[in-house]
């Protein structure tokens, strides 16, 4: 149960000692207030110089959290039937989880729903309504991939095992999708595979493969596209923009994919000292999570964003800007 709030941190009591779930460590979405209970786990014991008394630290923005819920939830991953493969997650926002079924008789994914939901309902609950996906694991690593993007509609996969680097080709319509809002989608899809995933829009995936030697009107399991030379480059924070000779991005060039290519690397607000937690949570309100989406923000928007006045969002910009 939350005993104190102190400048963003939260004194928990555990019936017998106090621990803290620190600032960093909670979830962006959440709000706490004295007398409220609340799940979390154990991340580290440290001593205290008072007496030598053991401090226990909570995190409920840890994978962690997410594997304990669905052990919790799902007697089949308890018992073992079903396993957790890998799980993405960015704290309040969307995680995905991969599992596999040990069990010819059990689906791993269902078995993960519940009748009508009610398994997975309960962790979003939970977890404040951060979204859950549930994504089927495969020793393929092109379905595997493909499980992962869901619903987005993959019209190739092009693998490199030797570097493990995955380009994926999908539908111009379905280019942001497949990114996802501020390249969550894709930066998850990355963190869940272990692998560096790209996407390309079925417009540019001709340009693309003839940039590289390959002829994608047939597959062909000895051709990769991937160069090992500098001239092409991946990454699994966000989508890459890598040039080739003509100048253009070899992926998708539009404008979305640049905002959010430099929104994923921006600090979230609620992590960056000098704003208050009521300031905080009055912009996130009005949609505005991160560093990068307050300094791109109107400032007529920001200011009708109440307990903002000019002064206060002067200081709060000048704080922002220095943190970036």
């Amino acid at each position: 149960m939350v005993s104190r709030h102190e400048r963003g941190n939260l004194d928990i009591d555990i019936e017998r000692t106090e621990a803290l779930l620190p600032r960093a460590e909670q979830s962006s979405s959440e709000r706490y207030k004295p007398g409220d209970r609340l799940r979390a786990v154990v991340i580290d014991v440290r001593d205290t110089e008072e007496d030598h008394i053991p401090r226990v630290i909570l995190s409920r923005a840890t994978t962690g959290l997410v594997r304990r819920l669905f052990e919790i939830e799902v007697p089949e991953i308890y018992d073992g039937f079903v396993e957790i493969k890998n799980i993405a997650r960015e704290a309040g926002y969307r995680t995905k989880v991969s599992v596999v079924s040990h069990d010819p008789k059990i689906d791993s994914v269902g078995a993960c729903v519940g009748i009508r939901g009610s398994r997975v309902r309960n962790i979003v609950q939970e977890l404040n309504g951060e979204r859950i996906d549930i994504v089927r694991w495969s020793d393929s690593i092109e379905e595997y991939v493909t499980n992962a993007l869901s619903p987005v509609e993959l019209v190739q996969v092009f693998a490199d095992p030797e570097t493990e680097r995955i380009l994926v080709v999908v539908p111009d319509d379905q280019i942001s999708l497949a990114i996802g809002k501020s390249g969550q989608n894709i930066r998850l899809t990355s963190k869940l595979l272990g692998w560096k995933v790209d996407v390309v829009k079925e417009s540019e995936a001709n340009r693309v493969a003839s940039e590289h030697g390959v002829d994608i009107s047939v597959e062909e399991e000895s051709d990769s596209i991937f160069d090992s030379s500098s001239d092409f480059t991946a990454t699994t924070e966000s989508k890459t923009a890598a040039v080739n000779e003509s100048g253009s991005s070899i992926f998708a060039t539009d404008e979305e994919f640049e905002v959010a290519k430099a929104a994923s690397t921006s600090k979230k607000l609620n992590e960056i000292d000098g704003i208050t937690s009521k300031q905080v949570e009055a912009f996130e309100t009005a949609g505005i999570i991160t560093a990068h989406d307050l300094l791109t923000a109107e400032k007529e928007t920001l200011l009708s964003i109440p307990g903002i006045g000019e002064k206060t969002l002067e200081k709060i910009i000048e704080t922002v800007t220095a943190a970036e």
